[in-house]
């Protein structure tokens, strides 16, 4: 298969030797936008597109996407860690962030039917390829220029309502992790003006016989809260999502980890769990030091105690919550020699029935039941 760019260099009859770097970037692009708003009152119009811009933006962001601009009616976003091709995290979480802004559609919409607006829909068409920013007289942000700029829009009308397609360069990067979420088929083919054509994938998740094949990532995911805005001020405001605490919970026991976060369910909290350390620290990398305002923590754990866990996210973010977790009976005496940690308030001792461990949660984050 030949690659996007190599395709526009021989359309367009050149060839540079300026390196330029290599992105996964999206093409989110509105459905029916100008029927719709036509139909909106003026005051309603801003309301429609800030919805669209600010969810979609803030799913990006969670995922390690950084939004380049809006374009109309559309967002152009790249996902920087993709820069390495050997960061297979990376480019996983370009799937799980496609995916997640698909699954966000159906709350979108229910809130702008609220408020008496359109529904929305959408198509992400996604590639992998050279880009660079430039700088213009016209303009005080940077722009950016590349092939794959180009070809996430023209492939943008092979992707249904809210569905997504991959262009052939980031299904040639993508082949080779083993991603056994999602399934990418051959969905059409780019015509570009020269006789070789470029192939475009469509992405889903993968199915088996019980359903849906599950991805952590998008499902620690809190359920998408709505913004809405008139005339640059809240109206009728949900929950955002940044104001919603952060609560991670690592611990071997997977069992336990589906007990906790039923415990979370009915609280106003976003909830991430993990049975491995390690996997913890690639979810940091993506989402940024900062990200967790609280840690629950299994203090035993054969590839990192809890304490060591503990260790690494107070050097991130010095502010962090912590909670210590165990059935050792003398757990608690111990860490309470620890310097910054008390017993009575950082620790609780396993088995731990609902209410005390949301009556604990709420304590630290400051939340009442």
């Amino acid at each position: 298969m030949m690659r996007a760019d190599s395709l526009f260099k021989m359309a367009n009859g050149t060839a540079s030797n300026t390196k330029l770097d290599m992105f996964c970037v999206f093409y989110v692009d509105m459905e029916s936008s100008t029927y719709n708003t036509a139909r909106l009152r003026p005051e309603d119009y801003s309301v429609y597109y800030a919805a669209f811009y600010d969810t979609l933006s803030d799913i990006a962001s969670r995922f390690g996407g950084r939004v380049i601009k809006h374009v109309g009616d559309a967002l152009i976003i790249y996902f920087p860690a993709t820069s390495d091709p050997t960061n297979g995290i990376a480019f996983k979480s370009t799937l799980d962030c496609g995916i997640a802004m698909l699954e966000a559609q159906s709350a979108l919409s229910t809130a702008l039917q609220e408020k008496g607006l359109p529904p929305l829909c959408y198509r992400i068409s996604a590639d992998y390829g050279r880009m660079e920013s430039i700088e213009t007289e016209t303009s005080l942000t940077l722009d950016w220029i590349g092939p794959s700029m180009n070809m996430v829009a023209k492939m943008n009308r092979f992707a249904p309502t809210n569905s997504m397609v991959a262009g052939g360069d980031l299904h040639q990067m993508l082949s080779k992790f083993s991603f056994q979420e999602y399934v990418l088929e051959l969905a059409g083919e780019l015509s570009i003006g020269i006789r070789q054509k470029y192939p475009v994938f469509s992405v889903a998740r993968r199915r088996c016989n019980n359903g849906v094949i599950s991805s952590k990532a998008i499902d620690n995911v809190a359920p998408v809260m709505i913004h809405l805005t008139r005339n640059g001020k809240a109206a009728d405001v949900s929950p955002t999502a940044d104001a919603i605490p952060n609560i991670v919970i690592v611990d071997d026991e997977h069992d336990i980890l589906v007990v906790y976060k039923r415990y979370l369910s009915s609280q106003p909290v976003n909830v991430e769990v993990f049975a491995d350390p390690v996997q913890l620290l690639g979810r940091l990398a993506e989402v940024g030091p900062s990200y967790y305002d609280l840690a629950i923590l299994d203090v035993r754990m054969p590839k990192m105690t809890g304490f060591q866990v503990y260790q690494i996210l107070t050097a991130l973010k010095p502010s962090i919550k912590t909670l210590f977790v165990s059935a050792f009976d003398h757990a608690g005496e111990v860490l309470a020699e620890l310097r910054g940690i008390e017993k009575e308030n950082d620790f609780i001792r396993k088995p731990v029935g609902r209410e005390t461990f949301v009556c604990a949660v709420n304590k630290k984050i400051k939340l009442y039941v």
